[in-house]
């Protein structure tokens, strides 16, 4: 680390060595043309007092106009360069700002019930990238239908998701919404139809409300943080949900655990009330306890909507109706807990061995 940062402090010592030697010779001869025009003026000025051409009152008035002209044709050069620098600032904007979508967003409007969803034939690249993380994806999900989606590191699960909200569009294929192509839909009310709660969550610096809720004042989140299990967490804080998370703007502000930060996240996505919940590893942060507390209420918790539920925790795909089993960028194998865990040598059924032979062993 040291040697890293000696490297790096000599790269910085270079770069501004090189700007102030190429800035010196212009500030020299900036330097020497106002040098010399004062030294004309007070030679001219000077001379013509001499001679009496004019008065000592008016060689004092030139000369402070003379110095008066020299600040305010400096401030002018200042601040023709300041406008210039400013300017190209503002044109990257610009360009930025008319720069084409990256997705297409249609105007068709998306009635907030529950939907069928249909991968069909559903491939996708990275840009810059041959490599598929998704090739030929094909998967219907009927409404109100819980489906698990498991697989091994970089099998594209995070990705399917992140391609249903919109994240990204597929490179090919299509991806229906009651029959029609997602990208023909309004974004904004296509993005309503959604409560993700993805692995890398954030929380605010606000209340444990206003995080949940945001800035609708009048909610009433009491019964969503019994759900998830934050009872006792609220009912030890003087504030209750009132209480700021963490102490950035708020000294008494309280810093939540990982698990207690993970039940927030799915407070909130419950509380959005949209017909989709898609559940990313939501209960890596748990104990065991209280993921086996939210496992018992998936169904209560998630209700009729349809639920995409990621986790490589194998337990959890059996509160689920069907099972999808990534590998390769592909769905391997799908159908319900008991009927992959009976496939011979199949891919669920020996990750789900393996994760079991630890608690009979």
């Amino acid at each position: 680390m040291i040697d890293s940062w000696k490297d790096n402090t000599a790269k910085s010592n270079e770069h501004w060595k090189w700007q102030g030697e190429t800035g010196l010779k212009y500030d020299l001869v900036s330097s020497f043309l106002s040098l010399g025009r004062s030294i004309f003026a007070y030679t001219y000025v000077a001379f013509r007092t001499i001679r009496k051409m004019i008065s000592i009152g008016t060689f004092t008035q030139l000369i402070a106009a003379e110095s008066s002209l020299n600040g305010a044709i400096g401030g002018m050069v200042n601040s023709v360069t300041e406008l210039v620098k400013r300017c190209n600032y503002a044109y990257e904007y610009v360009l930025f700002m008319e720069y084409p979508a990256a997705l297409k967003k249609g105007s068709k409007p998306v009635e907030k019930k529950s939907h069928e969803i249909e991968f069909r034939h559903v491939s996708f690249s990275y840009p810059k990238t041959d490599r598929k993380v998704l090739e030929d994806v094909n998967i219907r999900i009927t409404p109100g239908e819980h489906l698990s989606i498991v697989g091994l590191n970089g099998a594209g699960k995070t990705t399917f998701i992140k391609l249903l909200c919109r994240l990204y569009d597929p490179t090919g294929g299509q991806i229906l919404l009651d029959g029609t192509d997602i990208r023909e839909y309004d974004y904004t009310q296509y993005m309503e139809q959604f409560a993700p709660v993805f692995q890398d969550f954030k929380l605010f610096a606000f209340s444990i409300a206003e995080n949940i809720a945001f800035d609708d004042k009048d909610a009433d989140i009491t019964a969503l943080t019994d759900r998830v299990g934050l009872h006792e967490f609220v009912e030890k804080l003087d504030k209750g949900t009132d209480t700021s998370i963490f102490k950035f703007f708020d000294e008494e502000g309280v810093e939540p655990s990982g698990g207690e930060q993970q039940k927030i996240a799915i407070a909130r996505a419950l509380y959005k009330d949209a017909p989709v919940v898609i559940l990313d590893e939501p209960t890596a942060a748990l104990d065991p306890i209280a993921e086996y507390e939210i496992y018992k209420q998936f169904n209560s918790l998630v209700g009729g909507k349809s639920a995409f539920y990621i986790s490589h925790r194998l337990s959890s795909c059996q509160f689920c109706d069907h099972i999808a089993v990534f590998s390769d960028g592909r769905i391997a194998e799908y159908g319900t807990h008991a009927e992959l865990e009976s496939i011979p040598d199949g891919i669920y059924a020996r990750m789900f061995e393996a994760q079991a032979k630890y608690y009979r062993d």
